[in-house]
């Protein structure tokens, strides 16, 4: 082992040289599945991590409740009428966390 430094892509690689077949199989739909997420609008899925974090401890109705307050103020960013235009010039959007 050396102390140099590696890129994110070569230590996926050596990550994945000491799994079985299938968990190889789920890290790779995993890794799909976080640039699939990532490549979304930031806001929106800061607010969606944020939204099933305070979910979890509360009942649905009240988890239901807090949606729409929720999502008001990401209505008004810039990101939503990206995501707008982008869905009507069926082009994938270039989102900047605005």
């Amino acid at each position: 082992m050396t102390t140099g430094q590696i890129s994110v892509e070569r230590s996926g690689h050596v990550l994945l040289i000491g799994l079985d077949r299938v968990a190889k199989r789920n890290a790779f739909i995993a890794i799909a599945l976080a640039d699939r997420i990532a490549s979304q609008a930031p806001l929106g899925v800061y607010a969606t991590l944020s939204s099933a974090r305070q979910a979890l401890p509360l009942t649905e109705g009240v988890a239901a409740a807090r949606l729409l307050p929720d999502l008001q103020p990401l209505m008004k960013s810039d990101d939503v009428q990206e995501g707008v235009r982008a869905f009507m010039e069926r082009r994938a959007g270039v989102f900047r966390g605005r």
